[in-house]
């Protein structure tokens, strides 16, 4: 077992036996075998190469050898010691070539493979690249729809706070009105005092809004938990990518701004009205801004 870089995020000290990366969920075993097999099949191809040119070289030699005893001339010495050492000539001008063949072979092959692995990177590197993206779009989508949705209960809260303050006919404070909107009570169109509803009767907020903000709060703490780790995922971005990565991250930090605002509202109604506004406004320009730079 060893300890390798995760192909797909880049995630260091993964395990090669792993099945697949713990951040990005790449398949690391089924990456890792097929990259032992290629090995494994380059070295029996180079064997069996390497093989077939020494069985050339033995038949090479043997072929000589019989010539070299069918040309010896037993009358004239000279001649015969002439014929050999032509004979060895061409036996090591054959070995040479068929060593150079041999040579030329493997760095051709080398070339080759390093060629396919880089071809390789290249297309695991432009896939990072597209995946990232389609992460951000994902992202920023979600938070524009679930900023949406906080706008809803910012909408309905400040309606319900200004009429605790301004509206002579409500008879609870603006807690107790508040603390009804978030509450799983049942929804009453009459001016019932026990339990809140009152507020709601005089500041004309139906029974179905008050249900449609429920359901905003509860969508946006599933969103939020999906988020954060997606947020997580992102940090792993593509170095040409680092000035999208920021702005998506300075864009999350004001969304959560807004659903902390929308889902736990407190200081002054004035404050309240102008800090959500404000930042509803930075998170319409932060979108904009990121929505250009997506390629």
């Amino acid at each position: 077992m060893a300890l390798i870089k995760c192909p797909e995020c880049g995630r260091e000290g993964v395990s090669d036996s792993a099945e697949s990366c713990p951040s990005c969920g790449y398949g690391i075993k089924a990456y890792h075998e097929k990259i032992t097999e290629e090995e494994n099949l380059f070295e029996e191809q180079r064997k069996s190469e390497t093989n077939q040119v020494q069985e050339k070289i033995n038949v090479t030699i043997k072929q000589e050898d019989i010539i070299s005893s069918d040309l010896i001339n037993y009358d004239n010495p000279e001649i015969n010691i002439m014929k050999k050492n032509k004979k060895r000539k061409i036996l090591i001008i054959g070995i040479v070539f068929i060593i150079l063949a041999i040579i030329i072979t493997i760095i051709t092959i080398t070339v080759i493979k390093e060629k396919e692995k880089k071809e390789a990177s290249i297309i695991m590197e432009n896939n990072t690249e597209n995946q990232f993206i389609d992460d951000i779009k994902y992202d920023i989508n979600n938070m524009q729809q679930r900023s949406n949705d906080c706008e809803y209960i910012i909408d309905i809260v400040s309606t319900v706070w200004h009429s605790s303050i301004f509206d002579k006919g409500s008879r609870n404070d603006f807690n107790t009105n508040i603390k009804y909107l978030y509450s799983g009570d049942e929804y009453l169109d009459t001016k019932t005092y026990n339990k809140g509803y009152d507020i709601c009767w005089y500041a004309k907020i139906t029974g179905a809004q008050v249900q449609t903000l429920r359901n905003n709060v509860a969508a946006i703490k599933k969103s939020n938990l999906k988020l954060i780790d997606s947020m997580k995922v992102l940090q792993n971005y593509p170095d040409k990518y680092k000035d999208i990565y920021n702005e998506t991250l300075a864009l999350y930090q004001t969304y959560q701004e807004i659903c902390s605002q929308a889902n736990s509202p407190a200081g002054t109604y004035l404050n309240f009205c102008n800090t959500t506004k404000d930042s509803l406004s930075e998170f319409s320009s932060q979108y904009k801004k990121i929505s250009a730079m997506i390629p």
